[in-house]
């Protein structure tokens, strides 16, 4: 399974089985079944949970709340979370077009659904929004990003790892669609961040 950083994944195809069963192919690795026990399956759940607080916020309390009667067995309760994800957006097999790519961006996909129209969860859950709010502390990093401070003087100086930092400036250059520190100096100015 690659993943980069433990919170990044590369190329995968996922597709569901008509028993309701999540198949996960991963670029270069053979096809596997998604299960709630597993080394490789808790790796993979433990950064897709991370994903999804990060990046789909109202999808991940939306599930939380569905499956919060699992929760004292957290292994079983984020295993229901990322299944109905996947399962909810990503039900085709096409392997032309990976629905997580190489920068590790989802492709959500019109999935067939009994209840499209009726389900609670439309536009919540399948097809969520993205959140690009920064977080308080991605805007500290990126103040400080911006102030040309290198990884390790904003880790020193915000009390955090540098591992920590790096994850902040890869968050903000995902939710701000920018790549390059020209990128996040044009982002901060048009968006009068302070």
């Amino acid at each position: 399974m690659k993943i980069k950083d433990m919170n990044r994944f590369q190329e995968i195809e996922f597709y569901n089985t008509p028993d309701c069963e999540v198949m996960i192919k991963p670029k270069g690795d053979p096809v596997r079944v998604l299960a709630e026990t597993g080394k490789e399956n808790r790796v993979f759940i433990s950064a897709f949970i991370s994903h999804l607080v990060t990046f789909y916020t109202k999808a991940w309390e939306a599930l939380s709340l569905l499956y919060s009667r699992k929760e004292p067995n957290r292994l079983n309760y984020e295993y229901w979370i990322v299944s109905r994800f996947i399962r909810c957006n990503f039900g085709e097999y096409d392997a032309n077009n990976p629905d997580i790519d190489v920068w590790g961006r989802f492709h959500f996909e019109e999935v067939k659904c009994p209840i499209r129209n009726e389900c609670p969860f439309a536009g919540i859950v399948c097809k969520p929004e993205f959140n690009t709010t920064l977080s308080f502390r991605e805007t500290n990093v990126l103040r400080l990003v911006i102030e040309r401070y290198k990884v390790d003087d904003i880790a020193q100086l915000l009390h955090i790892s540098p591992h920590t930092v790096a994850n902040h400036i890869r968050n903000i250059h995902e939710k701000t669609s920018t790549r390059t520190i020209a990128d996040l100096v044009d982002y901060w100015h048009t968006h009068n961040l302070k």
